[in-house]
């Protein structure tokens, strides 16, 4: 467990703690109101002999918004926010001591645990804080980012596995007996070569480089079989990759111990809350925890998109790589760039993106990705791409590339289906504790249910405007580069440096403030500084500003529990749609990254047997892709005439059994 993960837990944990106990201490002193005894009080007194009825100071004259009482005789248990003031009194009723520890243990502690798992930084405090703020603060545009990265690094699992023959069972060979077997030779250094990659992307790339010079070097770097008297590029990268595997953060099993502890958490707030049905208190600690389930998703998230023990060594060995490469090209006469010094190679990454720490980070592996799918579908022998290695001098065309280049500002539409998911797991738990919190009397928008809108608000602003800088920064450079070359690319990358710097510290501080504010939720609800008169009231809706005073403490059960129940299965699936995602993902890519050939190659074979059996699952959304492509096609006016190619579009390389 690293130093920066503790040392940010125990500062959050410490500093939590002292501002509870605070305002433990200042409010015990300091007159606060009794709503309990205040509304029993005022709906005695209005029952027995309406004292209030007529006091337009009191009762509420205005249009109810779907509240509980819903024949007119009875607004007159209905009272403005200043009627309430006037009979409860205008502090907070904070929480006793007791459940201020029960909400700590049950949702502060458990995030904070699994805030303890993150992808931090080793002795890298001003990064780690960075990145916390922009996990927490912008967390659409964060698993963006991630979903996007383990997404390239299942391509490159799927290629690795589709490179050989399904009915070969390589779990039965051992490492030793590579030599003897070509097929296992060539599967093991293409299963190096395309982890190499998978660590590549996740660094950045320097920026006054020409991308077309770049592409070469990598596609020589990762596929050629360069033998010099310096050099032997195959075990270099057999060398490479296990260091890389090697220094890979493991900790993955106190990740899901955590992960459990908050699912355990979660599980027993539903319970309590079902079980006091109509009880607001039980009902606005679960929407805490609704609140918060798209955290959990973001950390586990990255026991897939791993980052390294040491960030430094392993870009400074991509680059030892990059180097020699460089160095032995320009030795047989094959150089990226003969003319120049061999600098390009030695700088080419430089900072650690990963996790979603960068913005606008989109990676090197997706156009290489991309470049060797264009390869293998078109010299395929047959509509299966399994076996791939066996295409005659398939080396020789992976290390020249495509005909027609994929260079690594290379964009692809397929990408919005990660914007779309991040779109969809954070703003759909959140919607879940809103619609359990808005339903919850007095009905409407108040402090809860606002405050929760109002922070899923500003992550969704920072995510479409991030969006937008994305588009105007790079789509520009991408035409300029398809129309004229890579060097123009270059010089306007380098005018825009200034601009994007300026729009980071921008982000950043909205992401602050974002993140202050949920900081600010959590203690909220957690001393109970939502309970005012204010709050009690639905004043943030435009029918706003009453309390419906026989609801507001205790509402009848078989009125709120269709939304309960709608807040809870919303939040609670899409969480556990998108932890199930990401287990299937760690499995199928764990051969991967896996240190122990012989262990690799067994859990390939595992992996495959696996999607196999489940094929059939996976089919269905690609038929509903393939139509929506279709339809898409056809109402576009798109389609080719008959005796014509397909429309334009790029085929992928799916998993297949034959």
């Amino acid at each position: 467990m690293g130093l920066a993960s503790l040392f940010v837990s125990s500062v959050f944990l410490r500093a939590f703690l002292v501002c509870v106990l605070l305002f433990t201490a200042i409010v015990t002193t300091e007159a606060k109101p009794d709503f309990e005894k205040c509304f029993a009080d005022f709906n005695k007194t209005q029952n027995e002999n309406g004292t209030y009825d007529g006091n337009t100071s009191i009762i509420y004259q205005g249009l109810t918004y779907l509240h509980y009482n819903s024949t007119p005789s009875e607004q007159r248990f209905i009272v403005s926010t200043e009627g309430c003031r006037t009979l409860c009194g205008s502090g907070n009723q904070y929480y006793h001591w007791s459940q201020i520890a029960t909400t700590i243990t049950t949702w502060v502690l458990p995030v904070i645990g699994t805030l303890l798992q993150a992808p931090y930084e080793a002795n890298e405090f001003r990064k780690t804080m960075y990145a916390l703020v922009r996990w927490i603060g912008s967390p659409i545009a964060s698993l963006a980012y991630i979903l996007w990265n383990i997404k390239v690094i299942g391509k490159c699992a799927i290629l690795s596995d589709m490179s050989t023959s399904y009915s070969v069972n390589f779990a039965k060979l051992k490492l030793e007996d590579a030599d003897g077997s070509p097929d296992l030779r060539e599967l093991l250094d293409m299963r190096d070569a395309l982890y190499i990659l998978s660590v590549m992307n996740q660094y950045t790339v320097k920026s006054p480089i020409d991308p077309e010079q770049a592409e070469i070097l990598l596609r020589q770097a990762l596929f050629a079989d360069i033998k010099t008297p310096t050099l032997d590029l195959r075990v270099r990268r057999q060398k490479l990759a296990m260091n890389l595997r090697e220094g890979r953060k493991r900790g993955v099993v106190p990740l899901f111990i955590t992960l459990m502890w908050f699912l355990f958490s979660l599980g027993i707030s539903i319970q309590g809350a079902f079980s006091t049905l109509g009880d607001n208190a039980t009902a606005h600690d679960l929407a805490l925890g609704l609140l918060l389930a798209w955290f959990p998703v973001l950390i586990l998230s990255s026991i897939v998109d791993r980052n390294p023990t040491q960030i430094t060594a392993s870009c400074t060995k991509l680059n030892k790589l990059l180097g020699e490469v460089d160095v032995a090209l320009r030795i047989i006469g094959n150089g990226v760039g003969q003319n120049d010094p061999p600098v390009l190679a030695s700088t080419f990454f430089t900072e650690f993106a990963g996790q979603g720490r960068v913005r606008w980070h989109y990676g090197i592996a997706h156009p290489i990705i991309t470049g060797m799918e264009t390869i293998i579908l078109d010299r395929r022998e047959s509509k299966s791409s399994r076996n791939w290695l066996r295409i005659p001098d398939i080396r020789n065309h992976l290390v020249r590339g495509p005909s027609k280049g994929v260079l690594l500002l290379h964009f692809d539409l397929r990408e919005v289906w990660a914007l779309l998911s991040a779109f969809l797991i954070v703003l759909g738990t959140i919607s879940g504790a809103f619609t359990l919190s808005f339903r919850t009397p007095t009905i409407g928008l108040g402090c809860r249910s606002g405050g929760y809108a109002i922070f899923g608000i500003i992550a969704a602003g920072i995510f479409c405007l991030e969006l937008l800088a994305w588009y105007f920064r790079v789509a520009p450079t991408v035409k300029e580069l398809n129309r004229t070359g890579g060097q123009i690319a270059v010089e306007i990358r380098k005018q825009k440096e200034g601009v994007i710097a300026t729009l980071n510290w921008i982000f950043r501080f909205f992401e602050l403030v974002n993140t202050a504010w949920l900081i600010y939720i959590v203690m909220a609800q957690t001393i109970g500084s939502y309970q005012n008169c204010k709050c009690q009231a639905a004043t943030w809706s435009r029918e706003g500003g009453y309390v419906d005073v026989p609801v507001a403490l205790k509402a009848p059960g078989h009125s709120v529990e269709p939304w309960w129940i709608t807040g809870v299965l919303l939040s609670g699936l899409i969480m556990f749609i998108a932890i199930a995602f990401l287990v299937v993902e760690w499995c199928e890519q764990s051969h991967l990254n896996s240190v122990d050939v012989d262990k690799a190659m067994r859990g390939l074979k595992i992996t495959q047997h696996f999607k196999y059996r489940t094929l059939w699952i996976r089919k269905f959304p690609d038929y509903c892709i393939h139509r929506s492509k279709f339809l898409w096609r056809t109402f576009s006016g798109s389609m080719w005439n008959k005796g014509h190619k397909k429309a334009n579009g790029r085929e992928s390389i799916g998993w297949s059994y034959a």
